[in-house]
């Protein structure tokens, strides 16, 4: 549906982005995540035809983009401030790609009460919308870029100006959606846990290049990198002192390495935090905190001295104190060879 070929962007000899390409399939939900500078934004802009690169192009439903204004690009838009009409109300905001292209009134009508019923705001249609909450005026930007039957919808942090309560809630409707209308989606978030609950596949974007892009599951369980591990939150590393067949040495012993990382030979081990457990023998720790998260919780280890490990333990299993001295066990399976 959309391929985004090695794309180039430059402000004077500040290079933005540097070679990024990604597809993105018909009905799929590709999320561009990463540090604040990374380049989501501007390559979302580029695909939205609001920046020309410098090289590479756009292909949306096998047509080249290349010079084709926004507004013939058949696009949604959802930003983070809504960018809604403050003089008009609910309904003349969500017609207004509609009006604009021309549709006749009746039909403007029609589909402007069947996207707010879809968004759960049926009759909403008269209300002024700086009296809508925060949620309730996302949701009519969301019915307004839905409006048009664009060929790719496009969410710049759609909702990174909610809290954290009603942001999870309204990115299940907003994926449900989504895929309900099998629409097709490049979706903008710096939030990981976000981009987790929405995504079919997240490409991890690091300094304008394309680190990795893969399901969320994927991302989780075999980061690529050391650079894609940490912005995960994943920290545990371990040095490789050498290779012996397919066994890794290093300062807490050998690992198997049947999994070869795609740069070359290991330089680190991620163990997994899902891939360690306690037990009463393995790697003698000392436990620093022990942080209650609802449904887990997450310890942190010193395995030597300002070497820390992270342990998750869920379910209602005795959890230890700061303190206290434990062993851990490592199960191979979560063991992540990584080259740099």
């Amino acid at each position: 549906m959309l391929v985004i070929e090695d794309i180039h962007l430059r402000y004077g000899e500040t290079s933005v982005l540097n070679g990024v390409s990604l597809d993105v399939e018909q009905g799929e939900i590709v999320c561009l995540l990463g540090a604040s500078g990374s380049g989501k934004t501007s390559l979302l802009r580029i695909v939205a035809g609001l920046e020309t690169p410098q090289q590479g192009r756009i292909i949306l439903a096998g047509q080249s983009l290349a010079g084709v204004p926004t507004h013939k690009r058949q696009l949604g838009f959802m930003f983070q401030d809504y960018a809604l009409f403050p003089h008009m109300n609910v309904a003349d905001n969500v017609a207004f790609g509609l009006q604009m292209a021309g549709e006749p009134r009746a039909a403007r009508e029609k589909r402007v009460h069947e996207q707010l019923a879809l968004v759960g705001l049926a009759g909403y249609e008269q209300r002024n919308v700086s009296q809508l909450s925060g949620g309730e005026q996302q949701r009519v930007a969301l019915a307004r870029s839905l409006a048009p039957s664009p060929r790719l919808l496009m969410l710049d942090e759609p909702l990174g100006s909610l809290d954290a309560g009603l942001r999870e809630r309204l990115v299940r409707e907003l994926h449900g959606i989504i895929k309900q209308m099998g629409l097709t989606a490049l979706y903008v978030t710096h939030d990981q846990a976000e981009a987790f609950a929405i995504a079919d596949r997240i490409a991890i974007l690091q300094q304008g290049r394309l680190a990795q892009i893969a399901t969320p599951q994927g991302l989780y369980y075999q980061p690529a990198s050391r650079y894609v591990a940490t912005f995960l939150g994943l920290t545990n590393f371990i040095d490789v002192r050498s290779i012996e067949g397919e066994q890794a040495q290093t300062d807490y012993g050998y690992f198997a390495v049947d999994g070869t990382p795609r740069d070359g030979m290991p330089r680190f081990l991620l163990l997994h935090p899902d891939g360690l457990s306690l037990a009463d023998e393995g790697i003698p720790a000392i436990v620093i905190e022990a942080i209650f998260q609802g449904d887990q919780y997450d310890l942190t280890l010193e395995v030597s001295e300002g070497v820390f490990w992270q342990l998750t333990m869920r379910g209602r299993e005795t959890v230890p104190s700061a303190g206290d001295a434990v062993h851990i066990a490592i199960d191979p399976a979560y063991v992540v060879p990584l080259a740099e």
